[in-house]
């Protein structure tokens, strides 16, 4: 979250502008991280395993839209509507979300198991 932070303050530093659809693209990847780090908070929380699997559909989704948006900012820069400081950042971000949906899949992955060797020590 940190790193976030960091990249939103050079980018209000530097007044980058990313435009309509490039923020649109974020908003995308912002909203489905949250809903995956709630899903993955809430599977914790009450040890569901089913609540966690389910949540691997949002990395899912998340890796899609990374590689999505990464080749819309590839054309974004060939057709000269974008500038290399704007997509140095927005890659930046993108990562960052990627990272996180990695990280949250680790950690989904860890209750399904957990849940999985205490079901088979109650049987």
């Amino acid at each position: 979250a940190e790193d976030m932070a960091n990249i939103t303050q050079h980018c209000l530093e530097e007044k980058v502008n990313f435009g309509k659809s490039t923020l649109n693209e974020l908003q995308i990847m912002l909203e489905t991280a949250t809903g995956m780090a709630e899903q993955v908070a809430k599977a914790l929380e009450n040890n569901d395993a089913d609540l966690a699997r389910e949540s691997l559909n949002a990395e899912v989704r998340i890796d899609q839209n990374y590689e999505v948006f990464r080749q819309e900012n590839v054309e974004r820069l060939k057709n000269g509507t974008y500038s290399v400081v704007a997509s140095v950042y927005f890659l930046d971000f993108l990562t960052k979300f990627e990272k996180m949906g990695d990280h949250l899949t680790n950690i989904a992955q860890g209750i399904m198991k957990v849940q999985s060797e205490i079901a088979k020590r109650e049987t």
